[in-house]
């Protein structure tokens, strides 16, 4: 189903995929706005994980995640995090420091579904 070109650094630099039915999230953040980078990105990618399960798939399933982040200090925490659900063949990525209001990040997704 997917190639991936090269991953490194918690992301992949090109994946082609043959499919039929791509699944697109829109932008997801956390409900707690007063936590640290870490609670707001479990509860984040929860959500995200939610989302795929909903449509019969997984972080595997993902080739390509959009994150933005407020602050670039918050990056070592929020990679911590990603890990956690995100462990083999990782998708594309692109990470983006951006003003967000009450929240420290929100996360975006594309998902190939078989």
């Amino acid at each position: 189903m997917k190639k991936i070109y090269e991953s490194m650094h918690g992301f992949s630099k090109a994946i082609m995929v043959e499919c039929k039915n791509l699944l697109f999230i829109s932008g997801e953040g956390p409900d707690t706005f007063d936590a640290d980078i870490k609670v707001q990105a479990r509860e984040t990618f929860e959500k995200l994980e939610k989302r795929l399960a909903e449509s019969g798939a997984t972080f595997k399933n993902v080739v390509k995640m959009t994150y933005f982040l407020t602050d670039e200090k918050d990056i070592p925490g929020f990679v911590e995090v990603r890990s956690e659900f995100i462990k083999d063949e990782p998708p594309t990525a692109s990470l983006i420091i951006v003003k967000l209001p009450k929240i420290k990040l929100e996360i975006e997704g594309i998902a190939v579904l078989q």
